[in-house]
């Protein structure tokens, strides 16, 4: 999508025209219904009244929100931060001081990646990617080196964002221009859902991996996909990467559950995973496997706890034949059963 007419950045005098334009694009009828790593900012005191009102009604309400963005704005560029990995650029934004951030999984790629990386003032970094998330479109990246002290930006806990929230976005639209800071958007959450954030700040072209903060300067998304309409802006939420925070810290691409099931319930054993529970009619059910029987491999993947058979199984696909091995009364045995699907 072209960038040339939206790519200027905001001056501080134009934030009563950005606040207008936002309570014009702002309907209450767009909103659906809502459906939370590192240590999560807290609000830090109370938001001018004008962020309290379903839209702001008179001219000093344009004014708290215009001195309230400009000032939170000057902040939050400290952490947002412009990425290349390769030929490709993005943004991003800076969560820790020693140097973790989050972006959009189809910028950051594939883990072990060199990536540069370019503050507001134009300091540049090396990074190298991490982790990502091909489905939830979450990636997050590492500065190199041992600074503790890089600027970073709190994280927001996913219950304190609600649909018809003020929010802001940041971002390198057509990438990192010269004497151009990241440029800054005003808008509201439209939606909020597990896996899904939209909001009515219109992104374009190299935005993408950039922040989204709340009116108290925390991320509370990361800019993914983008559409022709100016209210169809679709984000990460952080609750994503707060959920996955240490498969992507450690360079893991995750993959997402395929929705196949086995259909018992185990706690921990020495030698793997014990069944306390089969349900009835479900596919280990079928298959014989029983109540005290001791899973220690799947598919040839040893299997220590509850959490490990989970995975494994939701790296198949339902309606797949596997093969399953445990003890039972001290034998060991194999027992191929054919998965489920959580849908059925």
């Amino acid at each position: 999508m072209p960038s040339g007419s939206r790519d200027a950045l905001l001056p501080v005098g134009g934030w009563l025209m950005a606040a207008a334009a936002a309570v014009a694009s702002f309907s209450p009828s767009a909103l659906a219904p809502i459906a939370a790593g590192p240590s999560l900012g807290r609000a830090a005191g109370d938001l001018p009244e004008a962020f309290a009102k379903p839209l702001p009604d008179t001219i000093d309400d344009l004014r708290q929100i215009e001195d309230h963005v400009a000032e939170l704005t000057r902040e939050v560029r400290r952490a947002t931060v412009a990425v290349r990995v390769g030929n490709a650029f993005g943004s991003g934004v800076v969560v820790s001081g020693d140097g973790y951030i989050l972006t959009a999984g189809h910028v950051s790629g594939r883990p072990n990646r060199r990536a540069e990386v370019v503050f507001e003032d134009g300091t540049k970094a090396a990074a190298v990617t991490l982790g990502q998330n091909v489905s939830a479109d979450s990636g997050m990246m590492k500065l190199v080196g041992s600074r503790a002290d890089w600027p970073s930006a709190p994280l927001a806990a996913a219950d304190e964002v609600s649909r018809g929230d003020w929010c802001l976005v940041l971002g390198h639209p057509g990438g990192v221009k010269p004497g151009r800071p990241a440029v800054v958007r005003l808008g509201r959450v439209l939606f909020h859902g597990d896996d899904l954030l939209q909001t009515d700040c219109e992104l374009v072209g190299g935005d993408s991996g950039g922040p989204l903060f709340d009116m108290h300067g925390r991320v509370i998304g990361i800019n993914s996909r983008i559409a022709e309409s100016a209210d169809m802006n679709f984000h990460v939420p952080v609750a994503s990467f707060l959920d996955e925070w240490e498969d992507l810290a450690a360079g893991r691409e995750v993959v997402p559950h395929t929705g196949a099931f086995l259909g018992v319930w185990t706690d921990p054993d020495p030698r793997g995973a014990v069944v306390t529970e089969v349900e009835p009619g479900d596919p280990a059910d079928f298959a014989g496997i029983q109540v005290g029987d001791v899973i220690t491999r799947f598919q040839g993947r040893r299997i220590r706890n509850h959490d490990m058979l989970r995975d494994a199984v939701g790296e198949e696909q339902p309606g797949a034949r596997v093969r399953v091995q445990l003890f039972r009364d001290g034998t060991l045995m194999t027992i191929n059963v054919r998965l489920g699907s959580r849908e059925d």
